[in-house]
């Protein structure tokens, strides 16, 4: 018995086939639809191989990709994270950290992940100027309008007010 095989020599099985609605086949090997766990010996799939790094091309990656302000190089922190790629595959990575020496401008730039979140408890409020509506402002800002409609009114009737005196 001859065994079917798609264009780049894979082996056609119900496993490996997708069938689409017009009936047209589709080898799953070549397009790195399956999953890791179902692929044999010999095959790989598409797209980038992992590749495993020892310590000295771990620091020179890092290195590479240190801080711009300080000169700061990431470091692992010894725990691991669970993450999940679009596959459904989970796969376990290093927790990695740049420790920034004080005042580097690009650490004040850093997301604002584990920072204390905005408190709009604090937020102050003041009357708008033209509806008295309630305008909410940061601490240490002030607001004059609710909106901008009431904004364009209120300057609408200023010029109004130029052109007529």
């Amino acid at each position: 018995m001859i065994e079917e095989r798609c264009r780049n020599n894979h082996v056609r099985t119900p496993a490996t086939t997708y069938v689409a609605p017009n009936g047209k086949r589709h080898c799953r090997l070549c397009s790195g639809k399956m999953a890791a766990g179902e692929l044999g010996l010999g095959q790989s799939r598409k797209g980038r191989p992992s590749e495993v790094f020892d310590e000295l091309q771990l620091a020179r990656l890092r290195y590479l990709v240190r801080c711009m302000g300080c000169g700061a190089v990431p470091r692992d922190t010894g725990r691991k994270r669970e993450h999940q790629n679009q596959h459904g595959e989970t796969t376990s990575l290093p927790i990695v950290v740049t420790d920034h020496a004080p005042g580097c401008p690009v650490d004040a730039q850093a997301p604002a992940r584990g920072r204390p979140k905005h408190d709009r408890r604090a937020d102050t409020t003041t009357p708008c100027v033209a509806c008295g509506a309630p305008c909410r402002a940061a601490v240490g800002r002030t607001k004059k309008y609710c909106s901008e409609v009431c904004k364009s009114k209120v300057l609408r009737a200023r010029r109004a007010q130029r052109v007529s005196a």
